[in-house]
């Protein structure tokens, strides 16, 4: 009795195991469709690159790198304090009694950091604007171009003030 019930046991997972490994087997066109839901953002961005790249002069795109390694040799000592001071906040949250003056402190700096690495990343980006013809901007900066358009909240509705949503409580 011992030797059937081990011979259905194994039975039974062997025919589990081969149905699991077979399925991407069975049907090549559904892996295929799988394969290509996964890579569609990336081969977008890559092509949308690609074109906008094309789009630039070799003045242009020799002009541009280096506005951004300066940018970067510029601001990497400000970005190495911040992960020091990151660290450091992870570790005053991380004490027993954490010390709230500390951390507010700390957080303070991290913001300040932050501010500065943002103000550096607009500048660059104006100076890249500034080398560019209208339709590269156009491009290259999609965001600027929708300006203030979206102006609907969650859910596709349209965003509503604050006494727009009084009143229709009321």
């Amino acid at each position: 009795m011992k030797k059937i019930s081990l011979l259905t046991a194994t039975l039974l997972l062997s025919v589990c195991l081969f149905a699991q490994t077979n399925e991407g087997q069975r049907d090549p066109q559904r892996q295929e469709v799988k394969r290509e839901r996964t890579n569609v953002k990336p081969q977008r961005q890559e092509m949308r690159k690609n074109s906008q790249a094309q789009q630039l002069t070799e003045e242009q795109r020799s002009a541009i790198k280096e506005l951004q390694a300066a940018m970067s040799e510029e601001n990497k000592a400000t970005a190495n304090l911040l992960r020091e001071k990151r660290a450091h906040l992870t570790t005053l949250k991380a004490e027993d009694q954490p010390d709230q003056a500390a951390i507010s402190k700390t957080t303070e700096e991290i913001a300040a950091l932050q501010e500065q690495l943002m103000k550096a990343q607009v500048d660059l980006r104006a100076k890249i604007s500034d080398l560019m013809t209208e339709e590269q901007r156009a491009a290259f900066m999609p965001e600027q171009r929708k300006g203030g358009e979206n102006k609907e909240g969650r859910g596709g509705r349209e965003a509503k003030t604050t006494d727009e949503r009084r009143a229709t409580r009321e």
